[in-house]
Order: C-alpha cells, then sequence, then structure tokens
C-alpha cells in the first residue's frame, strides 16, 4: 500500500526552521517524467495519487521504483485543484488536460502557497503553459524546445471552421457540434514572460 504524506507535515519535514534548510530542490513530478526516470536523488520529489493510478495503466512497478528514489505521494487540496482548473480554462487548456495533470500543477500550486518554490516536471505542453500562467516554475522532461512565453489556445473545427471555447470543446468530448469532426486547438497569443 502506498503511503500518502499530508501537506501539513510537508511544511514540518521540508522547511524545517527556515526556507534555507530545503533539499536542493523540491521537484513536482507527471507521469511522463517518472517513466523517464527523472527524480533527481539530491531533490525532495513529489506527485499525486492520479499520477500513480495513470503509471498502474502504463504497468509501472510503482512500489519498486519509489522504493529506490526520494518521492512522496501527495493529495493536491481541492482548492487548488479550482484554481488549476480556473487557471487552464482562462489559458484554454482545460479540455487538454486530465485529472492527473490538472492535480501535478495543484500540488505545485499548494507547494508554492506554503512558501516553497516547486518545480513541476513534465513533457507536456498543456501542463507547462498552465504553470507559465499561475507562476509556477517548470521544466520540460524532454529534450524539446521550452515553452518560452505562456499561450492561449482556442478549440475549431477544420472542416467547419466553427470556434469553439475550451469549455465548449470539452462538453461538446472534442467533436463539432455542427459538422461531427474531431476538434483541434491552436494558439492565439498571449503575454511574453
Amino acid at each position: 500500500m502506498l503511503g500518502v504524506v499530508v501537506l501539513s507535515s510537508f511544511k514540518s519535514r521540508w522547511l524545517g526552521a527556515s526556507r534555507g534548510s530545503l533539499h536542493s530542490e523540491v521537484t513536482v513530478l507527471d507521469t511522463a517524467a517518472i517513466t523517464a526516470g527523472f527524480a533527481p536523488a539530491s531533490s525532495a520529489n513529489y506527485t499525486t495519487p492520479k499520477v500513480v493510478e495513470e503509471l498502474r495503466k502504463f504497468s509501472v512497478d510503482w512500489e519498486s521504483w519509489v522504493g529506490s528514489v526520494n518521492v512522496r505521494v501527495v493529495e493536491p487540496s481541492s482548492g487548488s485543484v479550482r484554481a488549476v482548473s480556473n487557471a487552464a480554462s482562462a489559458s484554454g487548456d482545460s479540455a487538454a488536460m486530465s485529472p492527473a495533470d490538472i492535480g501535478v500543477v495543484a500540488l505545485a500550486y499548494d507547494l508554492h502557497v506554503q512558501g516553497v518554490d516547486p518545480v513541476v516536471v513534465t513533457d507536456d505542453y498543456a501542463v507547462s503553459n498552465v504553470c507559465e500562467w499561475m507562476g509556477i516554475r517548470h521544466w520540460r522532461a524532454t529534450l524539446s524546445k521550452p515553452v518560452f512565453r505562456k499561450l492561449r489556445w482556442i478549440w475549431f473545427c477544420p472542416t467547419c471552421s466553427k470556434r469553439y471555447a475550451a469549455a465548449e470543446a470539452q462538453a461538446a468530448e472534442r467533436v463539432c457540434e455542427a459538422c461531427g469532426s474531431k476538434l483541434k486547438r491552436r494558439s492565439v497569443g498571449g503575454g511574453r514572460r
């Protein structure tokens, strides 16, 4: 059975008396970061129960893996999940984010609110973009080019050109209500860092 560390114990365990007593880095890992083997020994590594569920779907031997690295499984607060969902809606990323993605950013936001400066490690552009919108540091778990600016996304039908807000695209299950084609998304800008 997995052990779950509650956030209130996080502060006392890792922060100590001052911010200077932190390990060299605090990372929040998504599924791709873990499957890529990213879990620095010098870091306090965190993930969420939803990520563990995704790993089990990919047949990752989580119990063996977690024993070899320093990873804690923490449930994000419902308030942070709402804040991340709102930011994802504002950026247009909500339809592209799974519950595990939202949980990873929400856990990082919980840590951020507690005075920790976490780094979200992901290969997901939607996760990176929402982190950017929320002022949370993020690092790409792949060798691809990093996101340099935050983006706003729209969903559209490539067949009939009908546009959808992110919430509408999600409600329509990413299928055009007018013609039945699969919706696509594209950037409509945003702000620079």
